[in-house]
C-alpha cells in the first residue's frame, strides 16, 4: 500500500472531523478478490452531487496510480461514504 493511498484515507478522516459534524464514523479494512477495501463512514450533514473539489481529485488520483479506485457516496443529511479499492500484491 501506498503512502498516497493511506495518507488520501487520513484525509479522509480530517474530512469528517473539519465538516460532517458526525456523531459516529466507522472505518473498516476488508480484504476480498477485488483488493484491499478501505471504508470511512459517518452519519454527519452529508454535501449535494456532483461529489467534486480539489480533495476528492487528490483522493482518486492517489488510488488510481497504484490501479486502483476510490468512490464516494454522500446524502445530504444522512452521511457520507468513501471507499478505496487498493489491489493487493502478490
Amino acid at each position: 500500500m501506498t503512502r498516497g493511498v493511506m495518507t488520501t484515507m487520513g484525509e479522509a478522516l480530517s474530512n469528517v472531523e473539519r465538516h460532517s459534524r458526525a456523531k459516529t464514523v466507522s472505518i473498516a479494512v476488508t480484504a476480498g478478490r477485488s483488493g484491499l477495501r478501505l471504508t470511512v463512514s459517518d452519519d454527519g450533514k452529508g454535501f449535494p452531487a456532483p461529489v467534486t473539489g480539489r480533495g476528492i481529485a487528490r483522493m482518486r488520483a492517489a488510488f488510481a496510480e497504484i490501479g486502483g479506485s476510490l468512490s464516494v457516496n454522500t446524502v445530504p443529511g444522512e452521511g457520507t461514504t468513501v471507499t478505496g479499492v487498493a489491489p493487493m500484491r502478490r
